[in-house]
């Protein structure tokens, strides 16, 4: 579904993986997508990193560079949030499991898949709630 939009001011509400579509180009299965809130409108829309900074979008250029700037910020955000819980995940499952060397000379820890992903998925929950103690059972 191709919408045409045109903002004046916009919030960038910030990056999600809730949906992998693009409301502006339609393209689907994206690893994420930028939640972008017009305030003269009101109307939230989810768009791909490149949609979201196309100029064409933007009433005037000074409102496509700060829309810019806002979803970069965005996008480090996230993927500083990302990598925080993979280093999170790696140290907690370290302590218990070990690490073993693996052919390129890296270290990776020595449990299984399905238990680093569920170890990183609490990792990533705990660093979008409040501030606490990281506790994950195996």
């Amino acid at each position: 579904m191709t919408t045409t939009i045109s903002f004046k001011k916009i919030q960038v509400l910030g990056i999600t993986t809730d949906f992998n579509s693009c409301d502006c180009c339609g393209k689907e299965n994206l690893k994420k997508t930028v939640t972008i809130l017009d305030l003269s409108s009101g109307i939230e829309g989810h768009f791909g990193v490149v949609c979201a900074a196309a100029i064409d979008k933007y009433d005037t250029l000074d409102a496509a560079k700060e829309a810019k700037k806002e979803i970069s910020k965005a996008v480090r955000k996230h993927d500083d949030k990302i990598q925080s819980a993979h280093r999170l995940a790696y140290n907690t499952l370290r302590k218990v499991f070990g690490v073993v060397r693996i052919a390129d000379n890296a270290v990776k820890v020595n449990c299984d898949e399905i238990t680093y992903n569920n170890c990183f998925e609490a990792a990533l929950k705990h660093l979008s709630g409040p501030i606490s103690v990281f506790n994950y059972s195996i």
